[in-house]
């Protein structure tokens, strides 16, 4: 199922987007950030977000992930 196809998934990624969004100086530019991420649909993005924020995370790892999308 497909997240659009569900409401209540969309519904708690909303949620997250605003509780992850306050955490920055400007919640409201960081919240439309975060939605344009997610229209793009490429979860490597997201994947990337979650290893560059893992505390066990090292330089080297941190330094070798990509991003790539078809807009680069």
């Amino acid at each position: 199922m497909q997240e659009e196809d569900n409401p209540e998934i969309e519904k708690k990624i909303q949620s997250n987007f605003k509780g992850i969004a306050n955490q920055f100086v400007d919640p409201i530019k960081a919240e439309e950030n975060l939605q344009k991420l997610h229209q793009m649909k490429d979860n490597n993005i997201f994947k990337a977000l979650s290893t560059l924020l893992n505390p066990s995370t090292t330089f080297a790892q941190a330094a070798t992930v990509r991003v790539c999308c078809s807009g680069c």
